[in-house]
């Protein structure tokens, strides 16, 4: 059972932005309406803002609407190369198989600008680099998550031949079987 929105206890509408929106802070127009008939409110969310952050938002008076207050739940939702969870920050950052094979240093976006991270040579992509204290901050205690950077191995779109001899070479130094630890079904 719900309550009434009144002054005390305003209506809660849910928004959703996505892990990027929410490290950065964005400007929304957003529709809090009850009805068919919309009623746009542009709204603020800080940068760092957390995943069930309420703002109460004043609503003003317009033809068809009284003034009021919504309360507006963010619910923080996926990015295509952003993850969050709470104040820790994880970045998906494609890399070569010669970057794996040979190691690399990758210049990799922060939150607080371009940090360069170094890639020993056989990295296996299972692995995440953690950067102490360099997640979100929080606004009451200013204690920082973590940042971590994950990487995933992209293949060239058109393989060459030498590619294709290099890739085979790869392959034959394996000495045994990488997936002989999983199961023939999962039932």
């Amino acid at each position: 059972m719900g309550l009434k929105a009144d002054a005390e206890h305003p209506r809660q509408i849910e928004v959703v932005i996505d892990a990027w929106e929410s490290l950065r802070g964005i400007r929304k127009e957003i529709d809090v309406s009850m009805s068919n008939r919309p009623r746009i409110v542009r709204v603020k969310f800080p940068p760092g803002i957390a995943h069930g952050a309420v703002l109460r938002v004043k609503c003003p008076a317009v033809a068809g609407y009284e003034a009021e207050r919504v309360d507006v739940r963010v619910l923080i939702g996926p990015h295509q190369f952003i993850e969050r969870t709470g104040l820790d920050v994880l970045v998906r950052i494609p890399i070569t198989v010669g970057e794996a094979v040979l190691g690399t240093e990758l210049n990799v976006p922060t939150l607080h600008g371009s940090m360069a991270v170094k890639i020993p040579s056989g990295w296996t992509c299972e692995k995440d680099i953690r950067i102490k204290g360099q997640g979100v901050e929080h606004p009451v205690s200013k204690k920082c998550g973590d940042f971590f950077v994950r990487t995933y191995i992209v293949i060239p779109a058109k393989l060459t031949r030498p590619a294709v001899e290099a890739a085979q070479i790869i392959d034959s130094c394996y000495r045994e079987d990488v997936r002989a630890a999983i199961p023939r079904s999962l039932t």
